[in-house]
């Protein structure tokens, strides 16, 4: 978690940096003239740059909050939060979009914000992906990959804390959760006992119970372990 959190402050004060790197990076080489392969993707993920008066416009009247900036930024947060969660940011937003289509003022398409992390999931980099981990690299001096550590567990659908002995498996708890949340929630109707059919705000309410649960037993540990060693 301590790991998390600084590589979390180290982005959240190069955001703007990173974001706006992209972002006149981006204009310049559509500008300078892009491969068709690499220009079609950025229009997949930016319709508007297909019309070059946008272009000049965005590139005359830089603003953190104009629609291609904002865009860009959501791109980032989704590929960071990526490191940690892997795809679960996709089911929820998926679940709250009903998987949006089409962009808005603020936000990319649910559809094209899936697709991006999949990719980079997949290790399918193109000309965007690699865009963003060249930019934050160069700025960071921190590669985008892999943070939350796997662990193999049934103590949820047995109603039972998680067992976490690394701090980079409470990143995959909420992983853990999610599949428990998104499959068949018959196991964990009969291991609580319940009769009826169980609607999503029920199964939320036990995984979110048992993830705090395994949280504060890790700390427990792990603060018990640190007051033994200080003894001996």
């Amino acid at each position: 978690m301590l790991f998390y959190i600084m590589n979390l402050g180290i982005l959240s004060k190069k955001k703007h940096a990173i974001t706006r790197v992209v972002y006149e990076e981006i204009i310049n080489q559509l500008k300078a003239g892009l491969p068709d392969p690499d220009k079609n993707e950025l229009f997949k993920y930016f319709p508007y740059l297909a019309v070059p008066q946008h272009i000049d416009d965005l590139e005359k009247n830089y603003d953190p909050y104009n629609i291609f900036a904002l865009h860009i930024t959501e791109y980032f947060c989704d590929l960071f939060a990526s490191q940690y969660i892997h795809d679960c940011s996709n089911s929820y937003l998926e679940y709250i979009t009903q998987n949006q289509g089409v962009f808005t003022d603020t936000h990319p398409s649910t559809v094209n914000r899936v697709i991006f992390i999949n990719d980079h999931l997949e290790k399918k980099d193109g000309y965007l992906l690699k865009k963003y981990k060249v930019v934050i690299k160069g700025i960071t001096k921190l590669d985008i990959e892999k943070r939350a550590k796997d662990f193999t567990s049934n103590n949820f659908e047995n109603l039972l804390p998680a067992e976490v002995t690394d701090p980079q498996q409470l990143h995959s708890l909420f992983i853990y959760g999610w599949k428990v949340w998104l499959g068949n929630w018959e196991t964990l109707a009969q291991m609580a006992g319940i009769e009826f059919k169980m609607n999503s705000f029920n199964v939320y309410g036990i995984v979110n119970n048992l993830i705090e649960k395994s949280i504060g037993n890790y700390i427990i540990l792990k603060e018990w372990n640190e007051v033994k060693s200080q003894k001996v």
